[in-house]
């Protein structure tokens, strides 16, 4: 492939060189795989560290969309070397890129290794204080169950709580601890009222009295950046009217974990749940195969479908946006009649839905998803309770879709509700 290298020094990373410019660079200056330049190879390097950065995809997390491409980086590498298992070209792509940039090797390796047990840790603490089993941790993180317990019993919270006490902020001490900042709120709050949670987390705007939560932006304390994100006060507004501490909130479609880290910072236990999970705290589970187990009698379920074909092209192929509508329909249908079942008596369910414009809708025009799916919660046996407006916000259009809309003369659908049903 590529010999006889001298140690090169790796380039600088650009501000406002975006990785996909340095990736479409790369491959049209590419001809063999055997042949890979210097310059070649600079494109290539730039576009896997700007991927590594937080808030991108990375390798470790394939399975995250990017919202420029619909790509991941092993996508990227089967095409540079052209080999057919992706695995294997993730890893030669990234064996070239290190024999031309070899990685740098810490001068002092203990204090790295136990920051990462640490890391480890901390991410096995947080999914108990979920309410997860010691034995699903074990399964999702790779490690035998001993190696679980001794880490929730060894955590220990007593530094946290002196450096708190000391003026350090929440975020510098989970900066310090490499620690996960929801769980640390989840520590820091515990004893404290919703309220007191609220002021503490300076959600000075929080709950809101009316029935429009008119929430706009991502607030990136809360979840992984992720497709169809919505806002976190949303997900808290439903957690203090409908749950109390201490209560089991379900998540069946999760993306970016928004739930469970709302769930974390207002001391609510939390199982969630995707077909491609963004993270540890998320299990592999497809919704349309109805509940796993351990969501028997929760007392909320928080569902944020995709709404229909919105996004598509941000979710995979098994996603519920790719079903037609008549099979969109039915899953709504099937939801409603599992959520039901694992519901506990006097529990909650909310479904938060977006009405649909625009083209491509199978001959419509405009669809009430809200009032379609109405029906279908209500045949089931669940009590209609309460309509919340959560519309969206104005940015969400772009200006191609403005200025299309004023030629044609449409409205552009920002009407978005949060169902609010009671077993």
């Amino acid at each position: 492939m590529i010999t006889d290298l001298v140690k090169i020094e790796r380039p600088s990373l650009p501000k406002k060189w975006n990785y996909v410019e340095s990736l479409r660079t790369g491959k049209r200056l590419f001809i063999r795989w055997k042949d890979v330049t210097l310059e070649i190879a600079t494109h290539f390097y730039i576009a896997r560290e700007k991927l590594r950065q937080p808030g991108r995809r990375t390798d470790l997390e394939p399975h995250v969309k990017s919202r420029e491409v619909n790509k991941t980086w092993g996508d990227y590498c089967q095409e540079i070397s052209g080999i057919e298992d992706k695995d294997n070209a993730r890893n030669a792509v990234n064996r070239m890129l290190d024999r031309f940039f070899p990685p740098e090797v810490p001068k002092v390796a203990p204090p790295e290794v136990s920051r990462k047990r640490l890391t480890r840790s901390n991410i096995i603490y947080g999914m108990s204080l979920l309410g997860w089993k010691q034995q699903e941790i074990a399964v999702s993180m790779r490690v035998n169950r001993k190696r679980v317990s001794r880490a929730i019993k060894n955590f220990s919270t007593k530094p946290f709580l002196k450096e708190q006490e000391s003026g350090m902020s929440p975020e510098e001490i989970a900066t310090t601890h490499n620690l996960a900042l929801p769980t640390l709120w989840s520590i820091l709050l515990k004893d404290k009222s919703d309220l007191e949670r609220f002021k503490l987390l300076k959600l000075d705007n929080l709950p809101y009295l009316y029935d429009v939560w008119n929430f706009s932006g991502r607030d990136k304390r809360f979840g992984l950046e992720y497709p169809g994100n919505i806002p976190a006060g949303i997900v808290l507004n439903a957690l203090y009217y409908y749950t109390k501490q201490g209560d089991l909130v379900v998540d069946p479609m999760a993306g970016g974990g928004v739930t469970i880290d709302c769930c974390l910072a207002m001391g609510r236990k939390c199982r969630a749940y995707d077909i491609t999970p963004a993270r540890k705290d998320i299990q592999t589970h497809n919704i349309l195969n109805g509940y796993p187990n351990e969501s028997k009698e929760c007392d909320l379920i928080f569902v944020d479908p995709p709404y229909w074909t919105m996004r598509k092209e941000h979710y995979s192929k098994e996603s519920v946006s790719s079903l037609s509508m008549k099979d969109y329909e039915s899953f709504i249908a099937h939801l409603a009649r599992n959520s039901y079942r694992v519901l506990k008596k006097g529990g909650h369910l909310a479904f938060l839905i977006q009405n649909q414009t625009g083209r491509d809708l199978e001959g419509l025009s405009f669809i009430d998803w809200g009032f379609r799916s109405l029906e279908k919660f209500l045949k089931v046996g669940f009590e209609y309770i309460w309509r919340i407006a959560c519309p969206q916000s104005t940015q969400t259009a772009t200006p191609q879709h403005v200025e299309g809309a004023k030629r044609r003369k449409r409205l552009l659908g920002l009407v978005r509700d949060l169902l609010i049903f009671r077993k």
